[in-house]
């Protein structure tokens, strides 16, 4: 009879060590799947941003040319009318030549520099959202790992708990 009921008491406690186990692994691969689910949206986020910054880059380069050849071309056609006129008073119209030039090669200079400090702005964004997105992983995986440990500790209790149940009623 006494042999039964210690048999019988660790059929309990094995049962409920299996409850318990059962649990912990569920508990953990729910942490775990939603832990994996997070870090691919994060890494999907971090690539969209890299391709958004390097789309945006292409543009600004290509608006940089069409720019260039715009000014350039806008220059030979001054520089056309100005050799038709140039017959009549040579020294005025290269004056005015060197005027159309320089004007339109600063506001081309001006542009370029805007466009330089726009690149460095983008630069300067794309780190700040990968070190918030760094600063993100960090604190997930951190509320993961304190979860998993508090889950821990209720389980040892729990199992505590039942263990001097048992011991108790025998």
């Amino acid at each position: 009879s006494a042999e039964a009921a210690s048999h019988s008491r660790r059929a309990v406690l094995h049962g409920i060590a299996r409850q318990l186990n059962a649990s912990n692994d569920q508990l953990l691969a729910s942490c775990t799947a939603a832990w994996l689910r997070e870090v691919k949206r994060v890494r999907n986020s971090a690539a969209k941003k890299k391709e958004n910054l390097a789309n945006a880059l292409r543009r600004i380069s290509n608006s940089e040319e069409v720019l260039r050849g715009s000014c350039v071309q806008a220059w030979r056609r001054v520089a056309a009318a100005r050799r038709k006129a140039a017959k009549a008073s040579s020294k005025k119209v290269l004056a005015s030549m060197q005027e159309s030039a320089s004007t339109c090669f600063f506001g081309w200079q001006q542009v370029h520099v805007q466009e330089t400090e726009r690149k460095q702005k983008l630069a300067s964004i794309s780190r700040s959202c990968f070190a918030q997105d760094q600063a993100l992983l960090e604190a997930s995986l951190g509320c993961w790992s304190q979860s998993v440990k508090e889950h821990r500790q209720q389980l040892a209790q729990r199992l505590g708990t039942a263990s001097r149940r048992v011991l108790m009623r025998g």
